[in-house]
């Protein structure tokens, strides 16, 4: 498909959602039904480097009580230290 055919598609698919009732969810949904109709999936990839499995929404967070070390994730304990540009050199400049 082109750009434009992309485009056209998805005008129809919103245009057919346009009533008095309108909200951009009705559209949102009618896109999403679309596309399951016509076998298209959509994949939101999960950010990499943030999944937790200790964690209830399953992702890290900083560990502000310092109990498992500083910039580590408070669930697992694993460094969530960000890197810099002399991290990977060797940390000299």
């Amino acid at each position: 498909m082109t750009e434009q055919e992309i485009e056209d598609w998805l005008e129809e698919a919103i245009s057919d959602s346009v009533d008095m009732d309108w909200t951009p969810r009705v559209a949102a949904r009618l896109i999403m039904e679309r596309m399951r109709g016509e076998g298209i999936t959509l994949a939101i990839p999960k950010p990499q480097g943030t999944d937790c499995a200790q964690s209830p929404d399953g992702r890290h967070h900083v560990d502000t009580s310092m109990e498992e070390g500083l910039n580590n994730c408070f669930h697992c304990g694993v460094s969530m230290a960000r890197r810099t540009p002399s991290d990977s050199n060797g940390g000299g400049a």
